[in-house]
């Protein structure tokens, strides 16, 4: 994976706006015919969106352990 996407969690609108960036960058340098700079943003486009797609995958793995393990019931991690 690239060195230069973010380790730390980001957020959804942090994703997005990275997202965009990239993109423009990637047909930037497409309409300069440079075609190397064009794939290598691809790349990290791609490596940045599998990566997000990961960490929600994860998330979503914890919470349905969560609620298996507290019977069934969603915890909104307030106590009664």
């Amino acid at each position: 994976m690239p060195a230069d996407l973010p380790e730390e969690p980001v957020t959804p609108d942090q994703l997005e706006e990275l997202t965009k960036s990239l993109e423009k960058q990637m047909r930037e340098a497409a309409k300069q015919f440079e075609f190397e700079k064009a794939a290598q943003l691809r790349d990290r486009l791609k490596a940045l969106k599998e990566k997000a797609t990961s960490t929600l995958l994860g998330v979503e793995q914890s919470r349905s352990r969560e609620v298996e393990e507290s019977g069934g019931h969603e915890s909104s991690g307030q106590q009664t």
